[in-house]
C-alpha cells in the first residue's frame, strides 16, 4: 500500500500535434476519455464537458470515485491543461493515473510539456 493519500500528475500540453478535432469536439474527447478511465479500470461517478463555441476549445471535468481527471484546450494555442488526480487510500493507483496521463499525452502530441507529479 502507498503511504501518500494519492497522486497528482499535472501537464501542460504545448504546441500540440494531434488532429484539430481532439482541441474543438468535447463529445469526441470525452467518449475517448471515459474509455480510456475504464480501461484503466477507475470508476466514473459523473462528468460535465463545456463547449466555449464553433471552432472554440473546451473545459471538461470526468469525476472520479477515486477523484477526478480535468482537460481544457486552447485550439488558437495547440494548448491543452489536463490533470489526473487519484486517491491511493485503500489501494495505490499511481499506475492507473498514469495510464490516463500518458494517454492523453499521446492523443495530442505535444511538442514539449510542463509537467508535475505532486504526492498528496
Amino acid at each position: 500500500m502507498n503511504k501518500n493519500r494519492g497522486i497528482h500528475f499535472i501537464s501542460n500540453f504545448n504546441n500540440c500535434k494531434g488532429e484539430e478535432s481532439i482541441l474543438i469536439d468535447s463529445n469526441l474527447v470525452r467518449e475517448w476519455l471515459k474509455n480510456i478511465i475504464k480501461d484503466s479500470r477507475l470508476n466514473i461517478v459523473g462528468d460535465c464537458f463545456y463547449s466555449f463555441g464553433d471552432k472554440c476549445g473546451f473545459t471538461g471535468v470526468i469525476i472520479l470515485a477515486e477523484s477526478h481527471v480535468s482537460i481544457h484546450t486552447w485550439p488558437e494555442l495547440k494548448k491543452v491543461d489536463c490533470d489526473v488526480y487519484v486517491c491511493n487510500v485503500t489501494q495505490d493507483n499511481t499506475s492507473k493515473a498514469e495510464y490516463i496521463y500518458l494517454a492523453l499525452k499521446s492523443l495530442y502530441q505535444p511538442d514539449y510539456e510542463n509537467f508535475y507529479k505532486v504526492e498528496r
